[in-house]
């Protein structure tokens, strides 16, 4: 297991993991750049509608989905008002967040591999009866079998919004 870093003991290795923490955040704004550009063709309060979501920051890490969820709920209805309701039922579906009626928001975490095959489920109940679904995932523990998931998803179900946390 590799060492945790101590900031300020020596300047050149200060430099060196300055460096790899920006290779990282490098990809990770790349995956960001991409998914934007994907969106291009969604109308523009569902494009706004992400980009609040990918911009949310809660305060404090979450350990559990019930906090995260929360949060973000406080965050989108101050965003967006009474247009952003909470867990509301039609036929045996209940989404953790609606907006605008027409959008189903779920949150998992942490996303395990049970969570995201509850998600997969969830999809196609929740395009019954919703429009549209974004699909909030945060503390992703195995990021190999996201990206399959991910792959999947995107091939079987292109219309649905993924925001990986």
């Amino acid at each position: 297991m590799a060492r945790k870093h101590r900031w300020g003991n020596d300047p050149g290795s200060d430099f060196a993991e300055m460096g790899k923490i920006a290779v990282r955040g490098i990809g990770k704004a790349r995956d960001m750049f991409k998914r934007r550009a994907a969106r291009k063709d969604l109308p523009e309060n569902l494009r706004d509608l992400v980009a609040n979501i990918e911009a949310f920051d809660p305060v404090r890490r979450a350990k559990r989905e019930q906090p995260y969820h929360d949060r973000l709920f406080g965050y989108l209805q101050g965003k967006y008002g009474k247009a952003v309701t909470m867990e509301v039922t039609r036929g045996r579906s209940r989404p953790d967040i609606v907006v605008w009626d027409t959008v189903a928001i779920e949150v998992k975490g942490p996303t395990g591999s049970g969570e995201l095959n509850t998600v997969a489920s969830k999809i196609i109940r929740y395009k019954q009866h919703f429009k549209q679904f974004v699909c909030v995932l945060f503390d992703i523990e195995d990021p190999v079998h996201f990206k399959e998931w991910l792959r999947g998803i995107e091939q079987n179900h292109p219309e649905v919004i993924v925001i990986p946390k």
